[in-house]
């Protein structure tokens, strides 16, 4: 397994948590998500006040990967969400003129489908013969 497969396993498992924390605080205030919440409703705002550790581990990870790392791992769960080649992800982000904290704010954003998104990258890559260190 490589340094990019090693970041990205970690960042699921902290996605994984993290999603799970959120689903605890929503019960613990008497929220169904599911049915959607009401902006002003005092149980919504004061969960909105709760902070997730979970969540701020994760961005806390993210901070410490190098820029080259994380741009590989956006690409990653780019290709698995649009279907696409990993190494094209990259080029399209880059031309865009992205900087880290841009590509942290977008894991961060998809961070409740990320290990799907993740996962299908991987294996796009694994089927394309590319090699996520090299990228």
């Amino acid at each position: 397994m490589n340094n990019i497969e090693i970041h990205i396993r970690e960042i699921c498992r902290l996605a994984t948590q993290a999603n799970s924390t959120d689903e605890s605080i929503d019960k613990a205030h008497g929220l169904n998500t599911e049915l959607g919440v009401s902006l002003g409703d005092e149980n919504f705002i004061n969960r909105l006040k709760e902070k997730n550790i979970l969540e701020v581990a994760l961005e806390n990870y993210l901070d410490q990967l190098s820029k080259a790392e994380i741009e590989v791992i956006h690409a990653v769960m780019y290709s698995g969400r649009e279907n696409e080649s990993a190494m094209y992800m990259k080029k399209y982000f880059k031309d865009q003129n992205y900087q880290k904290p841009d590509y942290k704010r977008k894991i961060l954003e998809k961070r409740m489908n990320l290990v799907t998104y993740l996962g299908h990258g991987v294996e796009l890559a694994k089927e394309g013969s590319i090699n996520l260190n090299e990228m």
